[in-house]
């Protein structure tokens, strides 16, 4: 027979005792046994830079081949040609390089003018490798930042723990639920706080059917303390958690006036961080202009400046068109150096609207 509910139970406690009492009795770290552990912490980490460079190196003699070829040739390159070069950026624990490689094949693929962006591409690869050979020129917050984009992770803990908090009331500005091109399901998540008028990137992998930890509501307010992943340029951040605001808040958001505004701020923090893939923003007055004989989508701004769109799903633009009704409109968006993707429309009446 099996025992009685409360011998159970008395045995848990017993159990739960002991264990508390172990873990008080484990005597604490000596000095020299925490400078052992730092020096071999050190010892890899030396050892992981060196086969980052051995990596980019082979990557620079990529990068020559690729420009004695021809980039328009890019197109008649096989898979292999990619994913090749792709597979030794992860054995050089360089996983970031190896995403960014697939994803220019795919601009490649499937972008009809691709030429342009895909040189531009080329060239980012060009700037991490040199700005890897020259590290220890640069600041130490630019070091590290160096270091993140090339793929290396940090403990969500040490974030929490090293970096300051960020208190404010974020509305939700966008909530994206998309599959990268390593085929991982993730979640990208756009807050803009009240009071600082900051952005922030709450970025969720799911796992298997695990889903995401937290739900969020586009358009509500919420209340919460982040934390940045970057002290150097602050926009993916961690929300451990956070309350809904009920109250009807009408804060002004932060926005742009015109293309020229946009491109003046994303200057300033490129100049602080060269390894800046996407910058948010809120561009308002924007009025869509389908053009028939081109059939594209543009943007005109206040000053009759013409923003390049990131191609969209033609579901996409007849929405966006529609909303519009000719009339200008309250966009947020990314903006990576070249194009503009818009992500969802900021309305007075229907409230925020992914697009």
């Amino acid at each position: 027979l099996p025992p009685p509910e409360w011998i159970k139970v008395a045995q848990e406690q017993v159990d739960t005792a002991n264990s508390t009492a172990t873990t008080a009795l484990k005597p604490s770290k000596t000095a020299e046994e925490l400078a052992k552990a730092a020096a071999a912490k050190e010892k890899r980490w030396q050892q992981r830079l060196t086969l980052m460079g051995s990596g980019l190196s082979e990557l620079q003699l990529w990068l020559e081949d690729v420009v004695r070829q021809g980039v328009a040739n890019l197109p008649l390159s096989q898979g292999h040609f990619w994913d090749t070069i792709a597979a030794k950026m992860v054995d050089a624990k360089l996983p970031r390089i190896s995403s960014f490689l697939k994803e220019t094949y795919q601009v490649v693929l499937t972008t009809e003018d691709w030429l342009e962006p895909v040189i531009a591409r080329l060239g980012e690869l060009q700037l991490w490798i040199d700005a890897f050979e020259r590290r220890d020129q640069l600041p130490k917050l630019l070091q590290e930042e160096l270091y993140t984009t090339l793929g290396r992770n940090i403990k969500k803990a040490d974030i929490l723990q090293q970096h300051p908090k960020v208190k404010d009331t974020w509305l939700v500005l966008a909530v994206l639920e998309e599959i990268d091109v390593e085929g991982r399901h993730y979640r990208k998540v756009w807050l803009q706080g009240l009071k600082k008028q900051q952005f922030a990137l709450l970025l969720d992998f799911s796992f298997g059917n695990e889903g995401y930890e937290q739900q969020y509501v586009l358009g509500t307010y919420i209340k919460s303390t982040l934390v940045y992943y970057s002290e150097l340029s602050p926009q993916r951040a961690i929300c451990e958690s956070y309350t809904l605001v009920n109250d009807e808040i009408t804060a002004p958001l932060l926005e742009y006036t015109s293309f020229e505004e946009l491109l003046t701020a994303y200057a300033q923090n490129i100049n602080k961080n060269p390894w800046l893939l996407n910058f948010p923003a809120i561009i308002s007055p924007l009025t869509p202009v389908y053009e028939s004989e081109r059939e594209q989508l543009f943007l005109i701004d206040v000053q009759n400046n013409m923003i390049p769109l990131q191609p969209m799903a033609e579901e996409a633009q007849w929405k966006l068109l529609a909303m519009s009704g000719g009339s200008p409109l309250q966009l947020f968006g990314e903006w990576n150096g070249h194009t503009f993707i818009p992500i969802s429309v900021i309305d007075p009446i229907e409230g925020i609207v992914v697009l």
